[in-house]
């Protein structure tokens, strides 16, 4: 049965209509598409749409509020519908299924967000709160403007039990201050998995592939693609991984940027520690002045590296790997540098630096402008590269 928006609970096997809900211009606009509390049992939201209004002067910045299904829980075997929210200038907030938590057996809906001209931005693909139990996120596709955008892809809190987060998707358009988390802003613990989320950044931009905390217990990471641009931060996983975590096949890439643009691209997380163990990841070096890490700046206990890949091109200006395995042991694995773009064909063509073994650094410089300082186990060998 389709049931307008009611102030109350949707349950059993109703279902939210289709609904259209457009802003009051130079105005704070405050909608929710299905249910005033909670979906729950087997009941649906519809597919709604939401545009903000508009401000007729560029200064005045007014509020937006759109809850796509609920504005408490998505609960039980409740599925959130594909909504779509289109926002401009301001300050907006938009959670794609639930203001706050999915549990059970719940699922997100696929959900697009569309963000044009400057504001500030919180963006939550499915749920404001956590994804617990053996709920699903939706896979959500996010069209970024300029200003500061803060963007969920599943949960705006924490991840847990066997839930399961979706392949979500966001595009930059603009210059502006971008956070992006994968899927969870908080931590992911027990058995939770995260989806393949793809981030494609400006500068100025943090993008965790996982979570923005932890990853504990079981978790595992998807296999992510984070492409950022100039003086940004990427962690393929998370920021720390614990206990039994296993980061994901990521790849990530700065694309562009002068010489004096820096960019951080860490392949799973910042510390890594107890028995956790990094996925087999991609770098790409293709403009900046870069800092590369395979796996971790740090890795403590029994935790281990991952085979990682580092790839560079021409004009990848003056790079560092902070963590180039050589196996035998390694806690970093057993990664490669992968020369093949720059028509290198033999380990004779390579200009390399004697290995110093107080820093444990040798430069490898491929011409005037692009050289890689790598610190490794012990010299560079025929077998650490990928030629063409």
């Amino acid at each position: 049965m389709a049931i307008p928006f009611t102030p109350g609970s949707l349950k059993g096997h109703q279902e939210g209509t289709n609904d259209v809900y457009v802003g009051v211009d130079n105005s704070d606009n405050f909608f929710v598409g299905d249910a005033g509390k909670n979906i729950l049992g087997a009941a649906h939201g519809g597919d709604d749409w939401f545009t903000a209004g508009s401000a007729s002067d560029y200064g005045g910045f007014f509020s937006n509020t759109f809850y796509g299904d609920a504005y408490l829980d998505l609960l039980g075997n409740a599925t959130g519908g594909n909504d779509s929210f289109t926002v401009f200038g301001g300050n907006n907030i938009c959670y794609g299924d639930a203001g706050g938590n999915i549990s059970g057996s719940a699922h997100g809906g696929d959900d697009t967000f569309n963000v044009s001209t400057h504001g500030s931005n919180t963006l939550f693909g499915d749920a404001g709160g956590d994804i617990s139990g053996s709920a699903h996120g939706g896979n959500d596709t996010f069209h970024l403007g300029s200003g500061q955008q803060t963007v969920s892809g599943d949960a705006g809190g924490n991840m847990s039990g066997s839930a399961h987060g979706g392949n979500d998707t966001a595009i930059a358009g603009g210059p502006s201050l971008q956070t992006f988390y994968g899927d969870a802003a908080g931590d992911m613990r027990d058995f939770a998995v995260g989806g393949d989320d793809i981030f494609v950044g400006y500068f100025f931009s943090t993008a965790y592939g996982d979570s923005g905390g932890e990853m504990s217990g079981f978790t595992v990471g998807g296999n992510d693609t984070l492409l950022m641009d100039r003086s940004s931060v990427a962690y393929g996983d998370a920021l720390t991984m614990s206990g039994f975590a296993h980061g994901g096949d990521d790849v990530l890439s700065a694309p562009g940027g002068w010489e004096e643009s820096r960019n951080i691209l860490i392949g799973d997380a910042q510390t890594m520690s107890d028995f956790a163990q990094g996925g087999n990841d991609t770098i790409i070096s293709r403009g900046g002045s870069d800092e590369m890490w395979g796996d971790a700046q740090t890795i403590l206990g029994a935790a281990h590296g991952g085979n990682d890949t580092f790839v560079f091109h021409f004009g990848s200006w003056h790079d560092k790997i902070g963590d180039f395995g050589q196996g035998s042991g390694s806690v970093w694995g057993r990664d490669h540098i992968d020369v093949s773009a720059l028509g290198i064909h033999d380990f004779s063509e390579l200009d390399i630096s004697a290995y110093d073994p107080a820093t444990h650094e040798s430069i490898i410089t491929f011409s005037s402008w692009d050289d890689v300082i790598v610190h490794s186990q012990h010299e560079l060998m025929p077998n650490d590269f990928i030629f063409a």
